[in-house]
């Protein structure tokens, strides 16, 4: 299944209207994001449905600026969501907690494994999976993105490319 956004400020997926995020390794849903803030909201279910996974898609020429968390239960006994991002054969983690609601988590996530990747995450799937120890709360993530930007090279070629058919052209006539 494959959800698209392409205006700024979309809720990309929503579980209570579009359906429940697949457990882990059990990954078949695919965000396709566009330009600007991309919201997905959820709930972790009753044990043993306590994860959700799915795969963020920026291969179409866009950045992941940020990832800020928008919806976070009220604490109970120091509850916390485990948040996995998987990219680059790296994974990363970070326990999210009430302290970061509103807060950009992106350069907080931790390395657990693989050689590890620099930031900006750009032209690629990501998978992002959420896990946690008590059941039937919600989330909310904003992935926010911007589009890549075209190297100054492939603007040179262009223009050289032009001229060439010009100076063709012109030979022609």
């Amino acid at each position: 299944m494959c959800w698209h956004s392409s205006a700024s400020g979309a809720i990309v997926y929503d579980e209570l209207i579009s359906g429940d995020l697949p457990d882990l390794n059990v990954v078949t849903h695919i965000l396709e994001v566009g330009v600007g803030s991309n919201e997905i909201l959820g709930e972790l279910g009753v044990y043993p449905d306590t994860t959700d996974s799915v795969f963020v898609d920026l291969r179409d020429g866009f950045r992941l600026e940020s990832i800020v968390v928008t919806k976070f239960p009220v604490p109970a006994n120091g509850y916390k969501i485990g948040f996995n991002l998987l990219y680059a054969d790296s994974l990363r983690h970070l326990s999210i907690n009430q302290v970061h609601l509103g807060v950009d988590i992106l350069p907080l996530l931790n390395p657990l494994w693989g050689p590890g990747f620099s930031l900006p995450i750009e032209n690629d799937i990501i998978e992002i999976s959420l896990l946690q120890t008590l059941s039937g709360n919600t989330y909310g993530f904003n992935f926010v993105t911007s589009q890549v930007p075209i190297p100054a090279a492939v603007w040179l070629f262009g223009f050289g490319l032009l001229g060439l058919i010009g100076i063709a052209r012109r030979k022609k006539a």
